[in-house]
């Protein structure tokens, strides 16, 4: 079977560098994820940036499945990438300036889906939750990142 993937884009309202951090920095990206799917994130090495490695869970169809992430920065500051080392599904958030007050931000995520029943859930059922998932992130993240842009020093 092919790879999946899915994407999702918005602009956020708040400088490159504030979203970036936050996205590097899983004290504070944590504070993004959607509690209505993600069922915590616990940071096993590092927290900020390339080394990190989290344990975190995603509910889906009511089942909580758990998964351990490596992040890597293949170009810091502006692509930050997420590992599944179990099953190689890979995300990559992309953080590109838009002028100095706003930036446009991507979550891209692709995997090999399985072979039989869990294989056509994956293929089919599995990019419209994700894309689900990330919107909701997405409305945070903004949210959030304009909060700590106007956050004293």
């Amino acid at each position: 079977m092919a790879n999946v993937s899915v994407s999702v884009s918005r602009e956020v309202e708040a400088p490159a560098e504030v979203v970036y951090n936050i996205l590097a920095d899983y004290e504070q990206h944590r504070q993004i994820l959607p509690e209505a799917y993600f069922t915590g994130l616990e940071i096993e090495a590092g927290g900020v940036g390339a080394g990190t490695r989290v344990l975190s869970g995603l509910k889906i169809l009511g089942r909580e499945q758990p998964f351990r992430l490596v992040v890597s920065e293949p170009d810091p500051g502006r692509v930050l990438v997420e590992t599944n080392e179990e099953n190689g599904l890979v995300t990559t958030f992309t953080v590109q300036p838009i002028g100095t007050e706003r930036s446009h931000v991507t979550f891209h995520t692709v995997w090999q889906p399985g072979k039989g029943l869990t294989g056509l859930f994956e293929k089919y059922i599995q990019p419209s939750f994700l894309r689900r998932v990330y919107h909701q992130e997405q409305d945070i993240l903004n949210t959030y990142a304009q909060q700590q842009n106007k956050a004293p020093s």
